[in-house]
């Protein structure tokens, strides 16, 4: 029995953009990740936290990794997260998906811009 675990619009406060002007003010960027599981995590049964991924401890801790970190492009920031998160909340057999997003400071662009990596 397949499962996921989502967590929709993580705000955290960073620096990115192209310019030195863009970067030097933090701005809002948002996260959407979906953990995959291909089978029920033991806490479904258990209801213990220590028996699944807490999305408490992923929003803390990419918070803590990325809080002095700055970046030029939502791409090389999605990586960066989905490498993140990867390498230090799942197993081999988890998948990862990772979406960015941003409100561009371009005049004619009204809803936001995004970039994902999946691993379906």
């Amino acid at each position: 029995m397949k499962s996921s675990l989502e967590i929709i619009s993580l705000t955290l406060q960073l620096h990115l953009g192209v310019t030195n002007e863009e970067r030097a003010t933090p701005q809002s960027i948002e996260f959407d990740i979906k953990i995959s599981f291909d089978n029920l995590p033991d806490a479904c049964s258990s209801d213990k936290i220590h028996e699944t991924i807490c999305y408490e401890k992923i929003s803390e801790s990419l918070e803590s990794y990325l809080a002095d970190k700055h970046f030029h492009l939502i791409e090389h920031l999605c990586h960066e997260v989905y490498q993140y998160i990867k390498n230090s909340f799942l197993s081999s057999k988890d998948k990862l998906n990772v979406k960015v997003s941003k409100k561009p400071p371009i005049d004619n662009i009204k809803g936001k811009c995004f970039f994902c990596i999946e691993n379906n």
